[in-house]
């Protein structure tokens, strides 16, 4: 038995594309740079160093002083003689006071007067060690340093920019199609 039967054959449509890539051209000239710095202000101050030699005690010690200071050691020197020879003169009349009281006090103050004096020698050195004093102060130097800005004129360049658009072509490579038959229809 021969059913009528509807057939449908389809065929879908396709798209066909086409594309060319865009283009883009980016050129950057170099920025002109102009930096400039004034020098630094710098302000120097010193304080010299101080060197002190006092020779005076060493001159001394070679008899070489001053008029003023020799007339000065001089005067201290006949004080402190005037007063031991007042104090060995009053011990003296003391003893000739007492010269009741036995011994031979006259004959032993002329021996203790006829006697050399004695001296105590040593070696010495002329002039004594360290007798020259040394004093040194050491020098400063105060340094102030002013820093200057830098001066930046430096011209930035815009990029120069080109650029091409892409471009889309749309089309039909195949074309939507249907077909419908209609199988046994007989009546």
């Amino acid at each position: 038995m021969n059913i009528p039967q509807i057939r449908i054959q389809s065929q879908s449509a396709k798209i066909a594309m086409e594309t060319s890539a865009p283009v883009q051209t980016i050129e950057q000239p170099h920025a002109q740079m102009q930096l400039h710095q004034e020098n630094a202000h710098i302000t120097m101050e010193t304080i010299k160093p101080r060197l002190t030699i006092d020779q005076s005690q060493a001159w001394a010690d070679m008899n070489l002083k001053s008029v003023f200071r020799m007339n000065a050691e001089a005067a201290q020197r006949s004080e402190q003689e005037w007063f031991q020879e007042m104090a060995e003169s009053s011990q003296e009349g003391d003893e000739l006071m007492m010269i009741e009281h036995g011994g031979n006090v006259m004959a032993a103050q002329a021996e203790r007067h006829g006697e050399l004096p004695t001296y105590d020698f040593n070696i010495g050195y002329i002039p004594s060690n360290f007798s020259v004093k040394v004093h040194f102060e050491p020098g400063r130097l105060y340094m102030d340093v002013t820093p200057q800005k830098v001066v930046n004129n430096t011209q930035v360049r815009k990029p120069y920019i080109d650029s091409q658009r892409g471009h889309v072509s749309i089309g039909m490579r195949q074309q939507a199609n249907l077909q419908i038959d209609f199988v046994n229809l007989q009546v």
